[in-house]
């Protein structure tokens, strides 16, 4: 049994549990954008597809669900990406869905508008064996935890 968490943006944190080990990745579709309008959608798309078909089954997959952005251009790329992942899991079966922000952070650091280093603080210490190299990844394992822990 897999379960994943993800963060989506840019650079797009996952995280995944599988048995007792939990690890953690990133994917960056930034450069993505110099070669083609769709070329973000792809890399994301590919990238998905080889992480999941490597570690799966995947059984379950929540993401963080940004309900609000104030610059546009941001929540273009966030609805575009959001739109990969979703197709991502219903091409490949996986059952997922959206945990609002902050719901996400009230659960993890017990406030709603905890800062992203509180955020990392306490992701870290729940997780001391994984490394954790920036903030998408410790995104995603908060919204791994949710799943963990079956927060809705």
């Amino acid at each position: 049994m897999t379960i994943v968490g993800v963060d989506i943006g840019t650079h797009c944190g996952v995280a995944w549990k599988s048995g007792d080990e939990v690890s953690v990745t990133s994917i960056d579709t930034s450069k993505a954008r110099m070669m083609g309008g769709g070329m973000r959608a792809l890399t994301l798309r590919r990238e998905l597809e080889k992480l999941f078909e490597a570690i799966g089954p995947v059984t379950e997959l929540a993401f963080e669900n940004v309900e609000r952005h104030s610059a546009t251009y941001a929540a273009q790329i966030y609805g575009e990406l959001r739109g990969v992942l979703m197709s991502v899991c219903e091409e490949m079966a996986i059952p997922y869905r959206g945990i609002g922000v902050t719901t996400v952070k009230k659960h993890v650091a017990g406030s709603g508008i905890a800062k992203k280093d509180k955020v990392r603080l306490v992701v870290t210490s729940q997780f001391p064996d994984v490394h954790v190299a920036n903030d998408d990844e410790s995104d995603a394992l908060s919204v791994l935890m949710c799943v963990i822990d079956e927060v809705s």
